[in-house]
Formats: structure tokens, sequence, C-alpha cells
């Protein structure tokens, strides 16, 4: 079951303390998990200590936001892997800025706040939709969790495989496209490949936490995310860098391609793929 939105946990970080103190209790209203972080010296332990849903920066300059937001980044590893929704908190010049950077994904949403706006539910209703997502997500990721630890279970309890399933490359395809999956197991021969299934960057991550695959078919466009933003993620993990990617997508254009190779892709692949262009490309990527 869903988690309701009003359980949510909820960061405020800003370096004024009487603004920090108005906002908890405007949202103190609607949620339950409210808590601030006003001292710069501790905003990686408080981000960490406690885990928010909604990061809320309330900096009365964006850039102010910008530093604080690379600080936790750069010092904090917890971050790269905790996924959580940002809302910044803008004055009505920096609108177009606000705009701008979340548009380019540096942020997830931003609320003009300074002066105070005649509608004062647009911050809650704002934290309220993310927190609905984010709570979401969350329930996504247990039942991708349950459902492969029981996977994983089942797989346990059977006899030991033979030398041809021992040497079947383990596949991870993550796209929301219902087709996909027949489509790629009708293509490929399920002696050689053992194949896995995602429809969702959170979904796949559940996943990954548990198994780590040879390979992943990695749609362009994702629910939540894109392919791009999820390679990137993958590739600055330690621990998941290494396992190669090949890019699906229906757009050719040479930017799209560029983009995902900057981004980390061993390899491209143009949909609708044939049987023998889907072989083709895993061969090379796993010589490689």
């Amino acid at each position: 079951m869903t988690a309701a939105p009003e359980k949510a946990r909820i960061l405020i970080a800003t370096d004024s303390a009487r603004d920090a103190e108005l906002l908890a209790r405007l949202l103190e209203v609607h949620f339950q998990n409210v808590r601030v972080s006003t001292v710069a010296e501790n905003a990686c332990k408080d981000f960490e200590a406690h885990s928010p849903d909604v990061l809320v920066l309330a900096f009365d300059r964006i850039a102010k936001a910008q530093v604080y937001y690379l600080g936790l980044y750069r010092l904090l590893p917890f971050v790269n892997e905790h996924r959580h929704r940002s809302v910044l908190l803008c004055t009505k010049d920096e609108v177009p800025k606000a705009f701008e950077l979340c548009r380019q994904q540096r942020f997830d949403d931003y609320v003009l706040y300074w002066p105070l706006a005649y509608d004062g539910f647009r911050l809650p209703m704002t934290i309220w939709s993310a927190c609905r997502e984010m709570m979401q997500l969350r329930a996504d990721e247990h039942r991708s969790s349950t459902r492969l630890e029981h996977d994983v279970a089942s797989a346990e309890s059977r006899p030991l495989p033979g030398t041809v399933d021992a040497l079947r490359t383990r596949l991870l395809v993550v796209d929301d496209d219902e087709m996909v999956p027949a489509l790629v197991s009708g293509a490929l021969d399920a002696a050689r490949y053992e194949l896995s299934f995602a429809a969702s960057g959170a979904e796949a991550i559940s996943m990954l936490r548990l198994a780590h695959p040879d390979l992943i078919l990695m749609d362009f466009r994702l629910p939540g995310t894109d392919g791009i933003s999820l390679t990137r993620q993958l590739k600055a993990s330690p621990d998941l860098a290494a396992i190669p990617i090949i890019m699906m997508t229906t757009d050719s254009r040479r930017e799209t391609v560029q983009g995902s190779i900057d981004a980390g892709a061993g390899n491209f692949l143009v949909k609708p793929f044939t049987r023998q262009s889907l072989q083709s490309k895993i061969d090379s990527t796993l010589i490689r």
C-alpha cells in the first residue's frame, strides 16, 4: 500500500532561522515530518539524518541554493543514492532563472515565495505533489525488491544450474513499453541469455541493489527520468559503473547518439530493432 503524502519526510534548508520557523509552521499544518537545517556546517549531517523525500531550498538567492546543493553532492555520497525531490523557493526577479534550472533538471520544481503571494496554498500543494510522487516511487521500489527477493529465493531453492545455464549472459532491460519484453525475449536465445525487466528507473535501481547484470539495455525515454540521466547516475556509482549500457531509442539524430555516448553508454540501438541488429549490438558491446 502506498503511504500517504502527509507522512513523507520534508527537510527545509535555509540560512535564515526566521524563514525556517515560518516555513516549518506553514508546512506542519499539512505534513507530519518536517525538519529544518539552518547551519551550513551541519548540512550533510542533517540531510543524512533526516533522509528527506522532499528537500525545500529556501535561500533568498538562487546562487546560495546552488552552492548548498552542489556541496551536498560533493561531500555526501549518500545524496547520489537517495531518491528525493527538490523544490526551489525564489523571488519574483529570479523566476526565469528558476524555470531554466528546473528545465535543465538541476532542481525538480520551483515556487515564487518572495514576496509572499496571495495563494498561500501554492507551496504546500507543490510539496504535496512531490511527496505523492515519492511515496509512489517508494511503493514501486518495495514491490520490485520483494518480487526480486522472491525470484532469488526461488532460484536458490532449485538445483544448481548446468554448464550451459552458468554461462548465460544476464541482461537487464529498462523500458516502459509493454511490447519490449516480448520483443527482446523473442529475439534472443533463451539458452544464452537470462533476462530481467524494469519499467522505470526506480525499479531498475532497486533490482541493481540486489544483483548486477552483465549488460543493460536502456530506453532513452523513461517515466520519471530519462535514459541519459539514469546512465549518468549508474556510471557515477563505483559499484555499477563497469556494467556496459546500450541505449535504445527511436530518435537516431546525431545529438541524441552523442548525448548517450557522453553519458556513458557503450553502444546505441535504434528502435524498432531486428533480431540481427540487437544481437550484433550485444556482441560488439560485450567484446569491448
